[in-house]
């Protein structure tokens, strides 16, 4: 399974490009990348929309329209934000995206700032 490519995170895109299946997600700065412990990232946030009756579209729609205010801080310290996907994965998402957060720590340090209160919630 690959990646998608880079998206705006935006209502607009996301309703245009994310399927409403289960999978995981990326959320990154588009400038100025975070200083990690380890090394620097513009990822900011691996999320997961894990069941199917509340998939992608649904969970990074919510985001793209405001309702995490740390990610709102992030879009305006870094001039905006960007994402990306895989979709598909049914009862795999929840598995890969606690691989994911667990590799970005080995490899950075610390989970992505965003991720840090909330470990498994979108």
């Amino acid at each position: 399974m690959t990646w998608s490519q880079w998206f705006d995170l935006t209502s607009n895109e996301v309703a245009n490009e994310v399927p409403t299946t289960p999978g995981v997600f990326c959320i990154a700065r588009k400038h100025d990348a975070v200083t990690y412990p380890g090394s620097a990232s513009l990822t900011v946030f691996l999320g997961v929309a894990e069941g199917r009756q509340r998939g992608l579209r649904a969970v990074l729609g919510e985001i793209a329209g405001g309702s995490r205010d740390d990610l709102q801080d992030e879009r305006r310290t870094s001039r905006g934000l960007r994402f990306c996907f895989q979709a598909n994965m049914g009862d795999g998402a929840l598995k890969l995206h606690r691989a994911l957060l667990d590799d970005f720590a080995a490899q950075h340090g610390e989970v992505p700032r965003c991720n840090r209160a909330r470990t498994t919630e979108p």
